[in-house]
């Protein structure tokens, strides 16, 4: 009788252990569900909301490559036919000249050079051509050079037309942050030419043209002195401006290491 009680009595306490035991997990677990919703609940819609955010992300950046590459297709396309149109005596002379057309024997002002059609020199064409926007760590003989060697010049603009379509290309290469090397520099003076393909200057001084930034040419800063032209994008005057800077001008001012360019300009 008595190790028949005592079984009893084991069985028992063992059913109220397992009892307690089942209780206490169950208000563990109703713990846990409350504040891990409370908690991680946020976090998941977070985590949610980022994964969205990155999708719709990846999704513009596929749309505006699409968009990039079609209008990289549309270029590549108008750079196959040369622009033959007669320029009108409106256009903006960019040599700070009159544009004023005048025939033999007739009273006028003078036509810049710059801007004749007929010129026997490729430099002088008033034409939109082909253009390549290159970003290189040069000087500006070096780039000279290196667009010879390409079968090009280094660019020449000859109207406000021009200016406004490569200007439109650089924006769209999403180029605005370099400085591009232009084909013009100074004579033993302080007027500014372009460049002929045989060393030449062009007729027309540069100095007057409205392209410049607001006080500039300068000629020098400081004790570096300043004999070529760069276009660049001038945010304190909202507009793409030239400026002259040094020919070499990584060996003064190295922090421009990387936002240096120029332009290659062909005939075709």
């Amino acid at each position: 009788m008595k190790f028949s009680r005592f079984r009893g009595q084991d069985i028992w306490k063992m059913a109220l252990k397992l009892a307690v035991i089942v209780v206490a997990a169950v208000a563990v677990l109703g713990v846990g569900v409350y504040f891990g919703g409370k908690y991680a609940g946020p976090k998941i819609s977070a985590f949610l909301e980022e994964q969205k955010e990155k999708e719709a992300q990846k999704e513009e950046e596929e749309r505006l490559a699409a968009m990039r590459e079609e209008s990289s297709e549309m270029q590549d396309e108008s750079r196959g036919a040369e622009d033959t149109e007669d320029r009108e005596a409106g256009s903006e002379d960019l040599s700070g000249a009159d544009n004023a057309e005048s025939s033999d024997g007739a009273e006028g002002g003078e036509e810049d050079p710059a801007l004749e059609e007929n010129s026997s020199d490729p430099v002088e064409e008033s034409a939109i051509h082909r253009y390549e926007y290159i970003v290189e760590d040069c000087s500006w003989p070096e780039a000279l050079k290196k667009c010879n060697e390409k079968g090009g010049y280094l660019a020449v603009i000859n109207s406000q037309e021009e200016y406004d379509y490569m200007i439109q290309e650089i924006e769209d290469s999403q180029l605005e942050k370099i400085m591009f090397f232009l084909g013009a520099t100074r004579a033993e003076g302080e007027e500014y030419y372009w460049v002929r393909t045989d060393g030449e200057f062009t007729e027309g001084a540069l100095n007057g043209a409205g392209q410049w930034m607001q006080n500039e040419p300068s000629f020098r800063d400081g004790d570096t002195e300043e004999n070529v032209m760069a276009m660049f994008r001038y945010e304190q005057e909202g507009r793409w401006v030239w400026n002259d800077i040094p020919a070499d001008i990584l060996q003064d001012f190295s922090y421009y290491s990387g936002k240096i360019g120029y332009i290659c300009e062909y005939n075709e």
